[in-house]
C-alpha cells in the first residue's frame, strides 16, 4: 500500500511533464469527469492563441473556454458544438481533421478515461502529424495523466530519487503484466526480470543517478538491433524534476527513435564526402568558411597551385588566404553573409608554388553548414594566368600591327616627301642645263644648276644613310668602342665641321659650365647623335638668334644641350619624338625623315646614357644629352 501511494504521489498532472509532450508536438488537454482543465501544455495554449498560462487554465471549466477555443477554426460553431457533444458519446475518436482560419489542416483525437468502466475524464489531443496513433482505452488507471503518457508513440519511465520505477509507458513496456511487475522496482531488476541487457540498465542507472546529482539533464545515444537485425537508434534524455525547494523528486527518462534522422545524418555525410572528393579533382580551387568567414575546407588545387596544405590554414580567417585589399574583401563577403546580395565577382593576384604570381578570377557565394545550421561563403577561384598572358599578348600583337601599320604609312609619305622634292628638283635643273649649253651659256651660270643637282644628291644620300643607320640599329649590328676623350674639343670640332656657319649665316654658340673631365665615348657614334640635334636646331629656328650648345659638367655626369629659339614642340606630341618616321604637326613643309631622333637616342643609351627634351611653342626647344664618364 504505501508503494502504491508513492508511486501516485509522484505522478501528478503539473507542467514537469510538458516538456514530453513537446518533443513529440503534440497539444494536450487533459479533463476530469467534471469537465474541469486538469493539465494543458504549452503547445495546447500556443494553438487556440490563449493568453493564460497551463497553470492558469488549471481547474477551470472546458465549456466556459469553449467559445474561445473554437474561434481558431473555420467552422467555429462546430468545433464548439463537437467539444460539449463528444463526451457524452464516450467513444475514442482518431483522426478528426479541423480547418484552422489560417490555412493549416490539425487532426485532433479523444480519449475518454475510464477506472472499472466509470467514467473519470478525457484527453484531447491535437496533432499536424496525419500518422495514426495507437490508442486503447486502459482500466484500472490511477490517474489521468497516465493514460495520457501511454498514447505517446516515445518511451517515457518515471523514477523516484532511488532509481526505482514508478511508472513506464506502453511504449517502454507493451507488455501490461510486465509493466505493473516493474513498478517500484530498479532497471537492474526489471531486465533481469525480463531477460535483457544487464550492461544497458546499468548504463541507464548511471545517468539517472547522474542527472539526479547535477540536477540538470543527460542525453546519450542508444543502439537496438531489432530482431530482424536492423538498427534502431534512440535519443534517450533524463530529466530530473525539482520542487519548491530545487530539491530532485523524481526523475524522467525519455527516449526518441532517431533512427531517421541517423540514417539521413549517414546519407548526408556520404553525400558530402563524395562532394568534397569531386570537389578535390576539379581544377579550380574551391573555399568554405563557416559563418565567422574561418575555413572550413580548401580543396587539393589549393595545394597545387601554392604548395600549401589546407591543414596550414584550417580554422583560421579566409583573410589569411586571399590577397585582396581588405576592405574591398570585407565588403563582399559580408554582402554575402547579410543576403545582401547572392554572388560577388572579382580579381586577384595570388603567389604560386613556382614564385610566380598567378592571376585568379574569383567568385563569392552563400553556403550552407547543415551540421551547424549557419551560412557560411564559398569561393571558386580560377586561374586565368594563361589566358590574360594570351590576351595580352593578342593585344600586343594588335597593336604592334597597328603600329606597323602606322610606320608602314608615315615610312612611305616620308619617302614620297624626301626622295620627290629632290628628284624634281635634279629634273628641273638637268632641263634647264640643257637649255643653257644649247644657248651656250658660260661656266658661272651653269654652275648655279650643277650645284643644285650636287646638294639634292647629298640630301638623297644623307638620307639613305640615315635608313641604313636604322636598318643596322634595328639588326642589333653597331657596337661602340669608346675612348678618353676631351668632351669639349670633340664638341667644337662637331660644331666646326658643319655648323659654323650655317647656311643662313647663323653660328652655334658654345657655353662650358665647370671644369671639363675626360670622358670615355665612341667619337663616330656620339657625332652623329650631336648632329642630328644640331641640324633639328638650326632647320627648325630659321630666322631666329644663334644655336646655343652647352656642356655641364657634374661629379658623376656630363651634359651636353642643344638649345634654339625655334617652333617647338606641340605637348600633345612629345611622347611621340623618338618614334621611327614621327613629325611633328607644325613642321610644315620644312624636309626632314622623322628618323634623326630614334638614331640620337640610340646612340646615346649605347653610351649609358639618356635624352631629355623640353620645349614649347615657338619659343624653341632643349635638347640634352646626358651621360656618364664611363660608358663601359
Amino acid at each position: 500500500m504505501t508503494q502504491k501511494s508513492t508511486i501516485q504521489s509522484n505522478l501528478q498532472l503539473d507542467q514537469s511533464l510538458d516538456f514530453i509532450f513537446e518533443t513529440v508536438e503534440l497539444a494536450v488537454l487533459v479533463e476530469n469527469a467534471n469537465r474541469e482543465i486538469e493539465f494543458a501544455n504549452t503547445l495546447f495554449c500556443k494553438l487556440f492563441n490563449i493568453r493564460l498560462t497551463p497553470q492558469q487554465l488549471q481547474h477551470s471549466n472546458i465549456l466556459d473556454n469553449a467559445n474561445s477555443f473554437s474561434m481558431q477554426f473555420e467552422n467555429a460553431t462546430n468545433f464548439e458544438k463537437s467539444i460539449q457533444e463528444i463526451p457524452a458519446k464516450q467513444e475514442i475518436i482518431r483522426d478528426e481533421k479541423w480547418k484552422l482560419r489560417t490555412g493549416k489542416t490539425i487532426i485532433r483525437d479523444y480519449i475518454p478515461i475510464f477506472k472499472q468502466n466509470e467514467l473519470k475524464g478525457h484527453i484531447w489531443i491535437y496533432r499536424e502529424s496525419k500518422s495514426a496513433l495507437d490508442y486503447k482505452a486502459i482500466d484500472n488507471t490511477t490517474s489521468a495523466i497516465e493514460n495520457a503518457l501511454h498514447y505517446l508513440p516515445t518511451e517515457i519511465a518515471i523514477f523516484n530519487t532511488k532509481a526505482q520505477i514508478v511508472f513506464v509507458n506502453k511504449a517502454y513496456i507493451n507488455n501490461n503484466e510486465k509493466r505493473l511487475w516493474a513498478k517500484g522496482k530498479t532497471l537492474a531488476q526489471y531486465f533481469s526480470y525480463a531477460n535483457l541487457s544487464a550492461q544497458t540498465a546499468i548504463f541507464r542507472t548511471e545517468n539517472i543517478n547522474k542527472a539526479i546529482a547535477e540536477k540538470k539533464p543527460v542525453s546519450w545515444e542508444e543502439l537496438t538491433i531489432t530482431p530482424f537485425k536492423k538498427k534502431q537508434y534512440y535519443l534517450r534524455t533524463t530529466y530530473p524534476v525539482l520542487n519548491n525547494s530545487g530539491q530532485v523528486e523524481s526523475v524522467i527518462e525519455q527516449s526518441i527513435d532517431i533512427s531517421f534522422q541517423k540514417e539521413l545524418s549517414t546519407q548526408l555525410k556520404e553525400a558530402s564526402e563524395h562532394f568534397f572528393s569531386t570537389l578535390n579533382n576539379v581544377n579550380d580551387i574551391v573555399m568554405q568558411t563557416d559563418g565567422e568567414l574561418k575555413l572550413e575546407f580548401i580543396n587539393k588545387a589549393w595545394e597545387n597551385l601554392t604548395g600549401q596544405r589546407f591543414e596550414e590554414y584550417q580554422g583560421k580567417s579566409i583573410f589569411d588566404v586571399l590577397s585582396i585589399t581588405r576592405y574591398e574583401l570585407y565588403g563582399k563577403m559580408f554582402a554575402i553573409l547579410s543576403g545582401e546580395a547572392k554572388e560577388k565577382n572579382g580579381l586577384l593576384l595570388l603567389k604560386g608554388k613556382d614564385g610566380k604570381e598567378k592571376s585568379l578570377q574569383y567568385n563569392l557565394q552563400s553556403s550552407f553548414n547543415v551540421e551547424a545550421n549557419k551560412h557560411g561563403v564559398l569561393a571558386t577561384l580560377t586561374d586565368i594566368t594563361k589566358q590574360q598572358l594570351q590576351e595580352t599578348q593578342l593585344l600586343e600583337l594588335v597593336k604592334r600591327e597597328k603600329e606597323l601599320n602606322e610606320l608602314k604609312t608615315a615610312f612611305v609619305n616620308m619617302v614620297s616627301h624626301e626622295l620627290r622634292t629632290p628628284l624634281t628638283v635634279i629634273s628641273s635643273s638637268a632641263e634647264i642645263l640643257d637649255l643653257m649649253l644649247q644657248a651656250g651659256k658660260g661656266t658661272d651660270e651653269v654652275s648655279i644648276y650643277t650645284k643644285q643637282i650636287i646638294d639634292e644628291v647629298e640630301k638623297m644620300t644623307a638620307f639613305m644613310q640615315d635608313l641604313l643607320m636604322v636598318s643596322k640599329i634595328e639588326a642589333g649590328k653597331i657596337e661602340i668602342n669608346p675612348s678618353e676623350t676631351d668632351v669639349v674639343s670633340f664638341v667644337n670640332n662637331v660644331i666646326n665641321n658643319g655648323f659654323n656657319t650655317w647656311k643662313d649665316g647663323r653660328k652655334a654658340e658654345l657655353i662650358i659650365k665647370r671644369n671639363p673631365i675626360v670622358a670615355s665615348i665612341d667619337e663616330n657614334i656620339l657625332q652623329h647623335a650631336l648632329q642630328n640635334l644640331l641640324q633639328n636646331a638650326f632647320k627648325y629656328s630659321s630666322g631666329k638668334s644663334n644655336v646655343k650648345v652647352r656642356i655641364a659638367f657634374s661629379k658623376t655626369y656630363y651634359t651636353i644641350s642643344v638649345i634654339d629659339d625655334g617652333i617647338g614642340i606641340p605637348s600633345a606630341e612629345m611622347e611621340k619624338m623618338f618614334t621611327s618616321f614621327f613629325r611633328a604637326t607644325n613642321t610644315g613643309n620644312i624636309s626632314g625623315t622623322g628618323i634623326g631622333l630614334i638614331v640620337t637616342k640610340y646612340f646615346t643609351e649605347q653610351h649609358k646614357g639618356s635624352v631629355n627634351v623640353k620645349s614649347s611653342i615657338n619659343k624653341g626647344s632643349i635638347f640634352t644629352l646626358k651621360l656618364p664618364y664611363n660608358s663601359k
